[in-house]
């Protein structure tokens, strides 16, 4: 009921090491309690077979540390992050990856060599993102790669032969054959399966936009990884037009290409499910913001009747205040109404 109260048994080394091991059995964190001379091999395995991160309690200088120590790591991997790593050593960390290659994390960057990187990311491809720069070379790119394509996004831009990498995981994400060797016809492939590896693709490709674009039809959200050159107002409209959420999409949509008010009301008008007959920009707008009060940081100031869709939406949720601009607030204090009251609380 009381741990603490087992170091008073401490000079009775025989009944303290009973109660040890009764403590490690009942109680998850038991061995933080334990005196370090009651401490034996037995006690330390029954308490890190309970719990790994019993670990931590246990002094690196006892004799039997690695034993326990590989015996956990084969158990749990992710062990690795309670060893001392003053005891780490190539055989506790190749024991530790090869039962979970993530466990690479908790490798001091210093110990991990080509051997421990290659065991690593062959089975998990993504345990690349640990692997230090200085040993990353294209044998362990490509075995990240080939266990899982998306380990692209860890693999440096500087690496040599970088393009080449890059189309062998897109091939493989488009499940591209090998006859196909044309780069455009990969990348469009890939994006087809994977809306959002647009942000890998290389904006020099000759059919960059009509990648881009076949991105955006199917994600809206991915148009946040078009590049802002070829984005237009055919891109902006394919983006809104897809099945994304409207305000997911619109915040993509830089403000200064041609049409962009058309684009936003469009958007707007997407999302307030306005009808086609409808023209009033203000209209519009407060359907939108009777649909979503967020939509009000995307209404533009100079239409007529914005003090009303203001209104509309600050109703619906008070928080969205703070996307009326704040010279235009001050303006409102000189109006004592309702859109005053619930703008400034007074």
């Amino acid at each position: 009921k009381n741990p603490e109260k087992i170091e008073e048994f401490s000079s009775n080394l025989s009944y303290c090491k009973e109660l040890a091991l009764d403590l490690v059995q009942s109680c998850l964190d038991g061995l933080k309690y334990v005196p370090i001379k009651a401490m034996d091999k037995n006690i330390v395995l029954e308490a890190v077979r309970k719990n790994v991160s019993s670990l931590q309690y246990v002094p690196d200088n006892m004799e039997f540390y690695k034993e326990v120590v590989l015996e956990t790591v084969k158990g749990n991997g992710l062990a690795l992050q309670y060893v001392s790593k003053e005891k780490m050593d190539n055989e506790i960390i190749l024991e530790a990856v090869k039962q979970n290659s993530l466990a690479l994390q908790y490798v001091p960057k210093k110990l991990i060599d080509k051997e421990i990187a290659l065991v690593s990311v062959n089975q998990n491809g993504f345990a690349l993102q640990y692997v230090p720069r200085r040993i990353i070379d294209k044998e362990i790119v490509l075995a990240a790669i080939n266990q899982i394509s998306y380990a692209i996004l860890y693999v440096p831009k500087d690496i040599k032969d970088y393009r080449d990498i890059l189309f062998i995981s897109l091939r493989k994400i488009g499940e591209v054959s090998e006859e196909i060797t044309d780069e455009n016809q990969i990348a469009l492939e890939a994006v087809r399966r994977d809306t959002l590896v647009l942000q890998y693709v290389p904006t020099d490709l000759k059919s960059y936009k009509e990648i881009a674009l076949e991105a955006v039809k199917r994600n809206g959200y991915a148009l946040q990884y078009a590049s802002k050159k070829i984005i237009d107002i055919d891109i902006a409209l394919a983006a809104i037009q897809s099945h994304t959420p409207i305000l997911l999409t619109i915040r993509y949509i830089p403000k200064n290409i041609e049409g962009y008010r058309e684009v936003l009301f469009v958007a707007l008008r997407k999302l307030g499910q306005v009808s086609d007959d409808v023209n009033s920009e203000k209209e519009i707008a407060l359907a939108a913001v009777r649909m979503d009060a967020n939509a009000l940081q995307y209404v533009p100031t100079d239409i007529e009747g914005y003090k009303e869709v203001a209104l509309a939406a600050i109703s619906k949720k008070p928080e969205v205040k703070k996307y009326i601009p704040p010279l235009l607030r001050l303006a409102y204090k000189f109006n004592i109404d309702f859109l005053y009251i619930n703008i400034y609380g007074e």
